[in-house]
């Protein structure tokens, strides 16, 4: 979950506990000099970090965006049974990793409002402005699973985010819905989505047998193509095989 101001005031008083410590061990002949300097670095850059963190999360924009998701997402539950804006925080977690756009970390705890809430793009124009409403907008996929809207390099960020705590959730997916996901996370982009009946010959996969494959197992460390034979073989033994998909 994401820190409070409480814990990140708690790690800073950590942090300068080290650096004080450093400095005694500096000066009882304890630590090398470069040693105490490389402490000292490495607490400031936390402590640096830790302060930009604070001052990004508890923006205005962000913290009103954090807000408006707990009110549309306050009956929604996740298939692991936690509430959906777990997902939606740790999403906005993963790209203050890498952004400090502020426009775009308030479009994080929104990003399927769109699509899940009763909300409208105007409603959320008036909410959050028009650039975080265009992020939302260009990730919230179509009836027929695409994003005709995705084109700007902070969406796709935003939608790698998604995607990626999506996928770190897949310990808890059954096989069915670990294998859906996969195969529509390797198009997502696409204009249409790409199935068996549409994909190229070249993407057709070969079963560990030798025979084409008919479909594909999704298992914890990966895929395994299966042919017709072993796909009923594996089917008897409990797995669920994806006939739609295969060849992606």
């Amino acid at each position: 979950m994401i820190l409070e101001k409480d814990e990140c005031l708690f790690l800073k008083e950590i942090l300068t506990l080290r650096k004080e410590n450093a400095k005694l061990q500096y000066s009882s002949n304890n630590i090398t000099y470069e040693k105490y300097k490389s402490n000292i670095k490495l607490c400031s850059t936390l402590e640096t970090k830790i302060k930009n963190y604070e001052n990004l999360k508890f923006n205005p924009l962000v913290q009103h965006s954090i807000n408006l998701s707990e009110t549309l997402h306050k009956n929604h539950k996740r298939d692991n049974g936690l509430p959906y804006t777990h997902h939606t925080n740790l999403v906005l977690e993963l790209l203050l990793l890498v952004s400090s756009d502020l426009d775009l970390l308030a479009s994080a705890p929104l990003h399927d409002a769109l699509e899940d809430c009763k909300i409208t793009e105007h409603d959320l124009l008036l909410e959050v402005g028009s650039v975080t409403t265009n992020y939302i907008l260009e990730v919230t996929k179509t009836s027929e699973n695409t994003f005709p809207h995705l084109h700007s390099r902070n969406a796709y960020l935003l939608k790698f985010a998604d995607r990626l705590q999506n996928l770190s959730d897949m310990i808890t997916w059954s096989p069915s819905q670990i294998s859906t996901y996969l195969s529509k996370s390797i198009f997502w982009s696409t204009k249409e989505p790409l199935t068996s009946q549409n994909a190229p010959e070249s993407t057709t996969k070969k079963c560990p047998c030798g025979q084409p494959a008919v479909g594909v197992i999704s298992m914890f460390l990966g895929h395994q193509y299966v042919c017709r034979k072993c796909a009923k073989n594996k089917e008897t033994e409990g797995w669920v095989v994806d006939y739609e998909n295969w060849r992606l």
